[in-house]
């Protein structure tokens, strides 16, 4: 994938550009991650970008947001969001700290191969000014499942993590036109009674996405079939 095949708006590649170069001044890596690099391969309009960085992560975004115009909000341990407003468009950098030893690292604690998938902030905006390839690191092969439209966990422990994860993945198979893989849907069925421990508000959330859309009887379905709608609703057993 190149330039020719994912275009960013001047704003958003502008603002990219100005970022790789503060990260690089202060010799601080920096990464793309996440769903940004998911939704570039894809060749879906992303405006909100996940990149993560070492050190003093909210200092830093806030020297950043500083820098770029923008306001900055720290939403909790885990990131802190930088809101740009420019030409009548909206664009959102969250930074967060690199979680492990190293960035294959982080990308093994994610949910999901499709976004456990990053880019050198420095070189994807080098790429994209040149028409180059996105010089991807894909420890677990990320980029191959969005190919072949397969959702696959990243472990087998993954929605012991957070169980809010399965919702997740009904949300993406409905949004990106994806299969589950057979031994991440198993995983569904057996770790599906630990949803109980998710907090009413965060279900919420996810269910209002998972059924706004049309086609949300199929997805209901889905959900019975692997025991996430009885246990969220107990009435309907």
């Amino acid at each position: 994938m190149n330039k020719e095949t994912y275009q960013l708006t001047t704003e958003i590649l502008h603002t990219l550009q100005q970022a790789a170069q503060f990260f690089r001044t202060r010799s601080q890596p920096a990464y793309l991650v996440g769903g940004s690099v998911r939704d570039m391969l894809l060749n879906v309009p992303c405006t909100d970008w996940d990149i993560i960085t070492v050190g003093d992560t909210p200092g830093l975004a806030r020297q950043l947001a500083n820098l770029l115009g923008g306001h900055y909000a720290h939403m909790n341990d885990k990131a802190c969001r930088i809101t740009i407003k420019q030409n009548q468009q909206e664009i959102l950098l969250d930074i967060s700290p690199l979680r492990g030893g190293n960035v294959e690292e982080d990308l093994r604690l994610r949910d999901f191969t499709i976004n456990a998938i990053a880019l050198p902030l420095s070189e994807v905006v080098i790429s994209l000014t040149n028409g180059t390839a996105l010089p991807l690191l894909d420890p677990l092969h990320g980029h191959t499942d969005l190919t072949n439209h397969c959702l696959r966990a990243v472990d087998d422990s993954t929605f012991q993590h957070d169980p809010l994860r399965m919702l997740r993945a009904v949300r993406f198979m409905q949004r990106y036109q994806l299969t589950i893989e057979p031994h991440t849907a198993l995983m569904l069925s057996r770790d599906v009674l630990l949803l109980t421990q998710v907090a009413p508000e965060r279900i919420h959330d996810e269910l209002q996405a998972i059924l706004q859309p049309p086609g949300g009887t199929t997805r209901l379905r889905f959900m019975d079939s692997h025991g996430l709608l009885t246990t969220l609703i107990p009435e309907f057993i």
